[in-house]
């Protein structure tokens, strides 16, 4: 049995809006010093590594700790600190940006959905006075339209050339990205457009395999990081119209 979702009625005033979008732009702002824009070829060279990398990192850092005279002074220590650092941080504010954004997608969600309720009792509201009045009929066949069961949604194909990368929204967490070719994939996520795609780690899609679509995101980003070229299957929200 579903549990009766929350409501919340509290309102923003025009000012409080302002305000919330110049804060949003502030942190845009902020942390501008430290964004790197790549392009798909840079990340079909160097998404390879993920975790693993990291690994050889941490590793590396522990060593020259323990080891200190074995660097010669041509290593810029400072820089290879800083490049740890500013890696951090933007996971940091990452993690804390999607926080952010699941709970504005999660309460538009919400709220659709009890919109959606008082919008079927304004259908039902139309169907009854369309009895009497035929100048509401339209309305009433009209608005009937979207209690008609749509047709079983069937996986969307996709292709992608080497060395390119596919945007595709719309996507449902949880369903199979499944890859279609010989050429592997690979995998990034966000919530919305690719603008504010967020890294989820190195997700690969190897040939013939297929993964899911990680949970709180709604679009995807798959680059060909193969040699051949490449193809996927996914299924698809209904996209507005």
């Amino acid at each position: 049995m579903k549990n009766a979702l929350p409501e919340n009625t509290n309102q923003l005033t025009p000012t409080t809006i302002t305000g919330v979008e110049g804060k949003i732009a502030d942190v845009g702002t902020g942390i501008e010093p430290l964004v790197v824009e790549i392009s798909p070829e840079d990340k079909k060279n160097y998404s390879i590594g993920g975790q693993k990398k990291e690994g050889m990192i941490s590793k590396a850092v522990e060593v020259i700790g323990d080891h200190p005279e074995i660097v010669p002074d041509s290593f810029d220590k400072t820089k290879f600190a800083l490049f740890i650092e500013n890696r951090d941080l933007m996971n940091h504010f990452g993690d804390l940006l999607q926080e952010l954004t699941n709970k504005c997608y999660d309460s538009a969600t919400v709220n659709n959905i009890h919109a959606s309720d008082m919008a079927n009792t304004v259908y039902g509201y139309v169907q009854m006075a369309a009895q009497h009045d035929p100048s509401l009929r339209d309305d009433a066949k009209e608005l009937g339209k979207y209690f008609e069961k749509g047709p079983r949604i069937a996986p969307a194909n996709f292709s992608v050339q080497t060395g390119n990368s596919v945007e595709v929204s719309y996507v449902i967490p949880g369903k199979l990205i499944t890859n279609t070719s010989t050429s592997r994939l690979s995998l990034m996520a966000g919530p919305s457009l690719s603008n504010r795609i967020k890294r989820v780690g190195t997700l690969f899609i190897e040939p013939g395999t297929a993964i899911k679509v990680p949970d709180g995101y709604t679009s995807i980003l798959i680059t060909n990081i193969g040699s051949d070229p490449g193809s996927f299957t996914i299924k698809l929200k209904s996209i507005p119209k």
